[in-house]
């Protein structure tokens, strides 16, 4: 499946490896366009991970043969923990961890762009700063609330809540 410039290779490894080298193959040729594997992620579940591997045993390429220079989608924690997963449209897909720390990123991203905004208008621009909230920023987790598990969401959500109504009131 593929959208705009992003393009996703669902199934078993042993078939979604060799077809992603197919298709930057013929992207290459065919286009002249080079499919970049550094920009590439896969995410699979850590058990299923080990079970495949502990199966093939000798008999067979492990994972992370079969990825190559492919890495596996993560994203670290502020405590340095790596958790598994991929953005699939912007909407993170893996483990739980891994969801919640990218909203938790998301959200402190939006929210550190309203606290500046907020404190640029809030003295002159009270009905400026009102429209900013209401209309650009709260819009800004929906997306996610919409594609992402509640229980992943909830916390984020929560504190963004929270920082949207701290920034309302500066005025």
């Amino acid at each position: 499946r593929a959208g705009m410039d992003d393009a996703y290779a669902i199934g078993p490894p042993a078939i979604v490896f060799p077809a992603v080298r197919r298709y930057k193959d013929s992207l290459a040729s065919e286009l002249d366009l080079e499919l970049r594997e550094d920009k590439c992620a896969y995410f699979m579940d850590g058990d299923a991970m080990h079970a495949h591997d502990a199966a093939q045993h000798g008999r067979g390429p492990s994972i992370a043969e079969m990825a190559g220079s492919i890495p596996r989608g993560c994203i670290t924690d502020g405590n340095g923990t790596q958790h598994y997963g991929i953005k699939v449209y912007g909407v993170p897909i893996g483990t739980d961890d891994f969801v919640r720390v990218y909203l938790d990123y998301k959200c402190e991203k939006v929210l550190g762009t309203c606290a500046h905004i907020s404190t640029s208008l809030s003295l002159s621009h009270l009905q400026s700063l009102w429209t900013c909230v209401y209309s650009s920023f709260q819009h800004h987790l929906t997306y996610w609330a919409q594609c992402c598990y509640p229980s992943c969401t909830q916390a984020a959500l929560h504190r963004f809540d929270v920082g949207l109504l701290d920034c309302a009131k500066q005025g």
